[in-house]
This record gives structure tokens, sequence and C-alpha cells, in this order.
């Protein structure tokens, strides 16, 4: 089967992003099918807007890549961050119009625009496609008042709601995603939960490395750890507050290790300056992140919880912390507060309240059986709900029976 994958934002194990579309079809090339994937780029510093219109393309692990220079960063103001889901949507939509035919088109956001591919790819080429939903938009930016204008709003959901229904199948990734958006559709759309996936094979726990504690300033610490966006969402400041508050209670041997990018982290690194227990730095490449997880005691999900439609998120950073055989604690309620409830892995502190989330910290730091306990649990999670093997055959069959429906 000839399979175009759609994903702007796709990245391999070199980068710091997640890789769950590089596992994808990479597995896909693996069971025989022909993949083609159309990719954005992440890495455009210092290029100028007028060479953004070229593309170059080359094979990975047996499946063609064409990465089209459409310069993206989450450290982007937002009407830039739209003028490269355009610019990307664009040039995807020329591939399908003008390319070769694919067998099944797999297009997989945010951004929602991909799904401008998708759906030409349908009407102009009678070619069928799943479309993955990552994040529920515009539902996130219209409920965080970022897109304010309510005709706007209407819109979008209106073209939304076009691509979900025409869609072969919908994959959302998590169970309340999924519920959301059977909500928003009427039950008229086939939808399958495929998690994020937890790589049992990069990530295995073992003991700290005393040299990378040292060199980070974290010896004889207790070591939270937070990976990930430092964007608008994800509400640090609240992480700061935390330990702002652990340390004015004179509990000097916790630290915070943030370990990420985005729009923020200028502005984070500033007001950690004035803490003595937290060190922010730069995100290491995915396949390097193993050991500063290692070094954690405690791994922290954190976002904007004031926003409840973010709870409904499927974030990599959860599915890693897990692998690795680390605790988890997260600031807000939903699926993953009642997955760590049930396989008694971590804690959900739902009231998302700082003061909160430092108690529980304080009272973690002294309760190390609880938290070995609690890491065994994890990485069992990780292999028997999260392993990748297991969600890439179901994802797998997901493709197949999106082809047969289709075909009929």
């Amino acid at each position: 089967m000839r399979i175009l994958y759609i994903h702007q934002h796709f990245s391999a194990g070199s980068g710091s992003g997640g890789t769950r579309s590089y596992e994808i079809a990479r597995h896909l090339t693996q069971r025989g099918h022909e993949v083609t994937v159309l990719a954005g780029r992440a890495d455009f510093s210092g290029l100028e807007w007028a060479r953004a219109f070229l593309w170059q393309s080359f094979r990975m692990d047996g499946m063609k890549v064409i990465q089209f220079n459409v310069p993206y960063s989450n450290r982007f103001p937002f009407y830039r961050r739209i003028l490269a889901f355009l610019a990307f949507a664009f040039f995807a939509s020329l591939h399908v119009c003008l390319g070769r035919k694919y067998d099944l088109v797999y297009a997989s956001s945010t951004p929602l625009t991909v799904g401008i591919p998708a759906l030409l790819a349908r009407f102009l080429r009678g070619t069928p496609y799943i479309f993955e939903v990552r994040d529920l938009w515009p539902d996130v930016p219209v409920e965080m008042g970022i897109i304010k204008n309510r005709l706007l709003a209407w819109l979008l959901a209106r073209f939304r709601d076009a691509v979900y229904l025409r869609a072969s199948r919908v994959v959302a990734l998590s169970p309340d995603m999924r519920k959301a958006i059977l909500g928003q559709t009427r039950g008229r759309v086939r939808v399958s939960t495929i998690y994020n996936m937890s790589n049992t094979r990069l990530f295995n726990p073992g003991e700290p490395s005393q040299e990378l504690l040292a060199s980070l300033g974290l010896a004889d610490r207790f070591v939270c750890i937070y990976t990930g966006t430092m964007g608008m969402v994800n509400g640090l400041d609240g992480l700061l507050e935390t330990m702002r508050i652990i340390e004015d209670d004179g509990q000097n041997g916790v630290s915070l290790l943030v370990m990420g990018q985005g729009m923020f982290f200028d502005e984070l690194e500033k007001k950690a300056a004035g803490l003595g227990n937290v060190r922010i730095m730069k995100p290491v490449p995915k396949d390097a992140l193993g050991p500063y997880l290692n070094c954690a005691d405690l791994c922290l999900d954190w976002i904007d919880a004031s926003w409840k439609i973010l709870s409904l998120n499927s974030a990599n950073k959860f599915y890693d912390y897990l692998a690795a055989g680390r605790p988890v604690l997260i600031n807000y309620d939903g699926w993953k507060a009642r997955f760590l409830e049930r396989w008694g892995c971590g804690l959900a502190i739902r009231s998302g309240d700082p003061r909160d989330v430092a108690r529980a910290i304080i009272s973690l730091k002294e309760r190390r059986q609880m938290l070995d306990a609690m890491g065994k649990k994890a990485r069992q999670a990780a292999e028997r709900v999260f392993n990748s093997d297991i969600m890439l055959r179901r994802m797998e069959e997901i493709v197949r029976l999106g082809l047969a429906k289709a075909s009929r």
C-alpha cells in the first residue's frame, strides 16, 4: 500500500520533539508499505523567509521524507505560527494535487490545517484519509481566548467537523479526547484511541549518574524534572511558584530541573534566577534524555490547570516518564489522573494549587519506599499499556480498517 503521511512537526529521535509519527511511519515501512512523509522544519534559525519556499527529499529507514523548508518554532508569536501552518498546508496540498496518487493519506494534527491537503486528496484524487487528533482545535485556542472572533471560531469549528466527518477514521490520543470528538460529531464518525507510546527500549530504569547530577549542581538533592514546552498552555509560572513555596518552607534539599524550549524560555529563566532550587536548560535530543530522567526522583507533567480542556492532552513526556520507571506527579484532573491512581504510579493534585503541589512533593521526599514502588508500577504501566509495540500493532490495524471502509 502506498501511504502518504502528513505531519508538519515530524521528528526522529535525533530531535527533542515527540517521535510518534516517525515510529508509526517506520513501522508501516517495515511491514511492507511504501510510505512517503510530508514534514516541515523546526531548525530554521538564521535563515531568511525567502529561502523557506524550497524543499528537500531524502530517505530515512526505508521511507521517503519530503521536508518543506517552512520555518516553525514554539517560540514564534501566534500570527507567525498561523503563517507557518498555512504555508505548510499549501505545499502539502500542491504535492497531493500534482504528485503521485496514494492509496491512503494519514494526516496528523496539530495544526488543524493538515486537514486541507487531506480533504483535497479525497475530493480531487479519490484517496481516503485517516485524521489523527493530537490536540482539539480550534477548541483549545478558543477556550483560552487566543481566538476571540466568534465568526472565525464558528468557521474553524465547521472546518474541523468537515475534516472529521469525511475521514475514513479518526484517531484520538486519549479517551477523553475521543469522547469530546464523538460529542462534537454526534457519534457520526468512527473514533479510535491510540495513545502516545512508551519507548521501553529507549528509556530504561537505572541508577542516577552521579557525574551528571554533579554537573547539573543537583548532587545529594531530591530532584524533580519537567521536560517539554515552555508555552502558554504549560503554565510554568505555577511550577516556579511551587518551588518558591518549597524554598520558603526551608526544604533546601528539593530542586527542580526544567528542560525544554518555547516562547517563555527567556522569561522563565529570568524568574528562576531568583530561586536557588530551580535550574532551567535547553532540551537534549530524545535519544539522549534517558540519563536525565534516571536522575529524577519525581517527574512532573504540568499544564495551566485553569483551562479544563487541556486535561484531555496526551503529552509525550508522560509516556517517557513511565518508560523510565519514574513516579509521575500531575497538577490537573482528567484521564491521566485516573490512570495514575488506578495503577498507583503517581499522584494527581487536581486543584492545581501550587501550595497543594508543594505539600505533596515535600511529603513524597520523605517516603522513599512509596516512590520506589510507584516507579516500579510506572514501568509496568509502560510495558503493559503504552508499550510502543502494542500501540504500533493497533495503528496498523486502524490503517487497514481505514482503507477497507473507504473501498466499500
